[in-house]
């Protein structure tokens, strides 16, 4: 089993690679071009649409100055807008327009597809396997985030 363990991690690097490669080569589509952190705030609004800056930035854990930058490219790209909110006029929501919504769900059928595809030759345990694990993964991830918002409000409460 513990050769399982190597393969499995020299796996995870590589993938881990092609990750951060895909990010510096960026998301191409039709003259649309987004790094990996703009793509996951495109799939954040279409999850929860009408966001305000400060819940983008609790959600993907970046700073002001990130998100902004990030914003701004967006917009330039005509992917979001932002509308008023309702409670208070001088605050902004970001909302995916149209292109933005086509660009997303385009780029989620595409992934859709190359899941599928590989997945095709696998066994059903296999499948099973492939979904306990990356499952485990997601709990770690969450872990990871509770334990960091426990760390901030304990630092909070010093305060």
């Amino acid at each position: 089993m513990k050769n399982y363990y190597t393969q499995t991690h020299e796996y995870l690097q590589k993938l881990a690679s092609m990750v951060i490669q895909a990010d510096r080569n960026e998301i191409t589509w039709e003259g649309i071009s987004v790094n990996l952190m703009e793509y996951g705030l495109l799939q954040e609004l279409k999850r929860q649409e009408g966001q305000t800056f400060q819940e983008m930035m609790e959600k993907t854990q970046r700073s002001r100055n990130e998100v902004t930058a990030m914003v701004r490219r967006l917009l330039k790209q005509q992917l979001i807008q932002k509308g008023p909110a309702s409670e208070d006029r001088r605050v902004r929501r970001l909302i995916l327009t149209d292109l933005g919504i086509q660009f997303v769900e385009t780029m989620e059928n595409k992934t859709q597809t190359m899941i599928t595809n590989l997945l095709n030759d696998f066994s059903f345990n296999e499948e099973k396997a492939i979904l306990t694990f990356l499952v485990r993964l997601d709990m770690m991830a969450r872990g990871d985030e509770l334990a960091d918002i426990r760390r901030r409000v304990g630092q909070m409460a010093k305060k």
